[in-house]
């Protein structure tokens, strides 16, 4: 924790959500993670619920 992987993450979909709008594109982000707690930070799911896994 504290190495600012969740903002990093954050900045970089930006972005590249802000470069496919202005492409005139509709294209989606999917952000996952392993687990919950990361994937509520970044608003995103598992990996596992994302791609339906059994665990």
């Amino acid at each position: 924790g504290g190495t600012r992987k969740t903002y990093a993450i954050k900045v970089i979909t930006s972005t590249i959500d802000s470069i496919i709008r202005a492409l005139g594109k509709k294209l989606p982000i999917i952000r996952c993670v392993l687990t919950r707690v990361a994937a509520f930070l970044i608003l995103g799911k598992t990996i596992y619920s994302t791609f339906r896994i059994l665990i």
